[in-house]
């Protein structure tokens, strides 16, 4: 951007690297641990797992309850107390996939439960098992009603990373305040940030409509 030296640049670029990484680490951790989470905690479930669907729902409470600024101060300082000093890296990460999961899981369980329930008993009707249910008949509508929203929440998740700089973790927003106290305007170098976020989640925001588009046409 007109203004900006090639060192402010290059902080901005190490800045979104970080923010990229941290979002990638999350997302997909977020995923691996939010949709068997989301599957557990839907409608028909098996009824043994009851407990275990209640921890889950706490889970998924909590971490979507509480803002995510201070899960990120509580995740880095809690270990203080016991002696011990978490990497800021390592407990951004841990705070973004505690709420990337959170969120995934509601979203697949919303999308479970949005398939007629009838659909569960004529599958069980003429023979077929829990998973076997789950994988042919529910699995498959459920996800065209998942796509748009986890796509959305990719997006919400990117910008997420920002609050990282609360913990001293140099992605762009804390690239940006730099920047601007080197010298160079605030509001440009803030307005360069947020360009950056935007070239981040829009093209999350394309691949989204493109796999919603494919689900659909698929389906």
């Amino acid at each position: 951007m007109p203004g900006l030296t090639e060192a402010d640049l290059a902080l901005l670029l190490r800045g979104a690297s970080s923010a990229v990484a941290l979002f990638a680490l999350s997302f997909v951790t977020g995923i691996l641990i939010g949709v068997p989470l989301g599957i557990l905690r839907a409608g028909d479930s098996i009824p043994s797992l009851y407990l275990a669907r209640q921890l889950g729902a706490a889970y998924s409470a909590i971490f979507r309850g509480v803002p995510l600024i201070v899960q990120f101060l509580y995740i880095y300082y809690a270990p203080y107390a016991f002696g011990i000093q978490l990497d800021k890296f390592a407990a951004s990460v841990l705070a973004l996939t505690g709420y990337a999961s959170a969120s995934m899981s509601e979203i697949v369980r919303a999308s479970v439960d949005s398939v007629p329930a009838g659909q569960w008993l004529a599958s069980r009707s003429i023979g077929m098992t829990y998973w076997q249910t789950l994988r042919y008949v529910i699995g498959p509508q459920s996800i065209r009603v998942a796509v748009p929203p986890s796509v959305g929440f990719a997006a919400q998740l990117i910008k997420g990373t920002s609050i990282a700089s609360v913990v001293g973790i140099f992605e762009l927003t804390f690239a940006g305040s730099v920047v601007a106290n080197r010298g160079g305007t605030p509001l440009l170098a803030y307005a360069a940030v947020g360009t950056a976020y935007f070239l981040l989640a829009y093209p999350i925001s394309l691949l989204g409509r493109h796999l919603e588009r494919r689900v659909h046409v698929n389906g």
